[in-house]
């Protein structure tokens, strides 16, 4: 049951970066299957009153940004008199992780003719804990083989698609939080991988200013 923001804050569990919210999903037309990154950590919401009548709402420069999770919704014109935020996960955190139990990050893979999930294993690893909290999108190939990363942890893990276990690890020079990409330059050459990691000061992962290829298999 969803209960919504109040002016005394509420509860979402997942939060809003939560569930399948953010990262998007990585899709095999081959085998219908959707590898979809998700979240499971806790916040509060909390509405504000807006000052005045509202008309500016959108335009106000506010100081919060992606560290206090604050959406402002355009008002112009619409007498809106409350806001979303401030919103805030800290007070659900200890040493930079959620308070609930691991794991909190989870690949999952979503098998679409069936309609049922058809595995699912954590994301990312740190001091022996599995399962970060994460950003970042998957990346399916149609050689079975599925590309994530998207945690604080500086590795690409590369999954099997039809079991989600991890067959390769690839340690990274900073966080991977945009998507990979792949392409083929000509048809009868290799296949190349290329992600660019750069972490993000507000994820807690390393930063850096990298862009990486890598040759997957041989040319015909």
């Amino acid at each position: 049951m969803f209960t919504p923001p109040s002016l005394q804050g509420t509860l979402m569990v997942p939060y809003t970066g939560g569930g399948a919210n953010w990262s998007g999903a990585a899709y095999d037309p081959r085998a219908r299957r959707l590898f979809v990154p998700i979240n499971l950590d806790a916040g509060v919401v909390t509405l504000s009153k807006v000052p005045g009548d509202g008309s500016d709402v959108g335009r106000r420069p506010y100081s919060d940004v992606f560290g206090a999770l604050v959406w402002l919704l355009r008002g112009t014109g619409t007498g809106l008199r409350y806001r979303l935020g401030p919103a805030e996960r800290e007070s659900f955190e200890i040493d930079g992780r959620p308070c609930n139990r691991p794991p909190w990050g989870r690949l999952v893979a979503v098998d679409l003719d069936a309609g049922a999930i058809r595995w699912s294993v954590p994301t990312g690893e740190e001091d022996g804990v599995e399962g970060l909290v994460g950003f970042g999108p998957a990346l399916a190939t149609a050689s079975g083989l599925v590309f994530h990363a998207g945690t604080r942890d500086p590795t690409l893990r590369v999954h099997d698609a039809d079991t989600g276990a991890v067959v390769h690890r690839i340690p990274l020079p900073a966080g991977l939080h945009a998507g990979p990409i792949t392409y083929r330059p000509r048809p009868d050459g290799p296949q190349w991988l290329v992600i660019a990691p750069g972490g993000h000061a507000s994820l807690k992962s390393k930063q850096g200013d990298f862009v990486i290829a890598y040759r997957l298999g041989a040319p015909r």
